[in-house]
């Protein structure tokens, strides 16, 4: 597990990166995607979730893990995502840590080698866990240093009014370290929700679309995603996550949320 993991997860908890606008010409989107951060934030919250994958060569059987994420008022946001299974994989955990200047890093802890490692930035657009996920899909934090984002057009998420925003990276170095060329995040007008993600290539091309479902309000005020389906039109596999339970207000260990604790949980 750009507003790509919300770029989620980015249909769950993903809260999307964001910045100021391109050179297109678009309309600043900055004020919009803090947005899209605040509807995403909550003081803390846990969910179970299922992931199954399909397609050519797609590994059988299902995926479940436990996301765990905390957002202080005032603090950095960071978010934990643990295997439970299979059992090839049960243990793997993802740290992630979104810094308040912008950005985020990123750690797994490998239990076959009991090892703790940094996810370097080369690394963060490889496939997690054999499925249609990047790291940098779960992961992208506010970085207006690195990354631009503009209004680009309006166009309904079924009954309800969206506004498009494109994502592209700002530098040379935030190029070099995305898999892809840009992405257009299809934001709910009024709840500032992310319905759907166009991942595109970096020769243009369609490459990835992300397609949130079950839109509920699963406390006063905070709106989430039960479902979200990654499709991969290169490839012709997808990878669908669905929330097995959820819970949100509960008081959260805050030591696990530590690169040094990450095999205790």
């Amino acid at each position: 597990m750009s507003s790509r993991l919300v770029p989620l997860l980015a249909s769950f908890t993903l809260a999307f990166g964001m910045a100021l606008p391109t050179a297109s010409g678009g309309e600043d989107a900055l004020p919009l995607m803090k947005k899209v951060q605040g509807a995403m934030y909550a003081a803390s919250e846990e969910m179970q979730v299922q992931m199954d994958l399909s397609g050519p060569g797609a590994p059988s059987g299902s995926r479940v893990f436990q996301m765990a994420t905390t957002a202080p008022s005032g603090g950095e946001k960071k978010t934990l995502i643990r295997f439970e299974s299979p059992s090839s994989i049960e243990g793997l955990t993802l740290l992630t840590v979104e810094r308040k200047a912008g950005g985020s890093d990123n750690w797994l802890y490998l239990p076959a080698l009991d090892q703790v490692r940094r996810v370097a930035a080369t690394d963060r657009s490889e496939s997690f866990v054999q499925s249609d996920f990047a790291i940098e899909d779960m992961t992208v934090a506010v970085d207006p240093e690195s990354r631009s984002y503009s209004r680009v057009g309006a166009e309904p998420c079924g009954a309800r009014a969206c506004t498009q925003v494109e994502d592209r990276p700002k530098t040379a170095a935030a190029g070099k370290a995305s898999g892809y060329g840009r992405v257009v995040l299809h934001v709910d007008d009024e709840l500032s929700v992310v319905h759907r993600v166009d991942f595109y290539d970096k020769s243009g091309g369609l490459m990835k679309v992300l397609q949130a479902s079950g839109l509920a309000e699963v406390a006063p005020g905070v709106w989430r995603f039960e479902r979200a389906k990654l499709a991969n039109l290169k490839k012709g596999t997808s990878t669908e996550m669905r929330v097995l339970s959820r819970s949100v207000g509960q008081t959260l260990d805050t030591a696990m949320f530590s690169p040094s604790n990450l095999d205790g949980w």
